[in-house]
C-alpha cells in the first residue's frame, strides 16, 4: 500500500508533474531531455511487440502493426496516462496479492 499512498501523495497524471513533485523544479530539465530521448523508443518497442502479437492472430504483418498502432493511438487519446496509473496500480496490486 505504499505505492497507493506515494500515488495520492503526488496527485500528477504526467510525468513530469510527478518528476517536479517528488525530486523538485531544478532536476525538470534533465529528465525531460532523457525522456524525449528514451519515449518514442519506448513507444516503438511497444508497437512492434503488439504487432508481433497480433501478426499471430492475423497473419499479415503490415496489418497486426497498423492494427495495433491504431488501438494503441486511441488507447492512448481516449485514457491517457491517468489509465495507465490505473492500470500499473491493478497489476502491482495483482502481484503483491499473487506473492502473498
Amino acid at each position: 500500500m505504499i505505492w497507493l499512498a506515494l500515488y495520492w501523495a503526488v496527485k500528477g497524471y504526467t510525468i513530469g508533474d510527478i518528476i517536479v513533485r517528488v525530486f523538485g523544479e531544478n532536476i525538470r530539465f534533465l529528465v525531460s531531455a532523457v525522456l524525449s530521448l528514451a519515449w518514442p523508443m519506448l513507444l516503438a518497442d511497444q508497437i512492434i511487440a503488439g504487432g508481433n502479437l497480433l501478426n499471430a492472430f492475423v497473419n499479415n504483418e503490415i496489418l497486426a502493426y497498423a492494427l495495433f498502432t491504431l488501438i494503441f493511438t486511441v488507447y492512448t487519446l481516449l485514457v491517457g496516462q491517468a489509465g495507465t496509473v490505473k492500470i500499473g496500480f491493478l497489476r502491482f496490486s495483482g502481484y503483491r496479492f499473487a506473492t502473498h
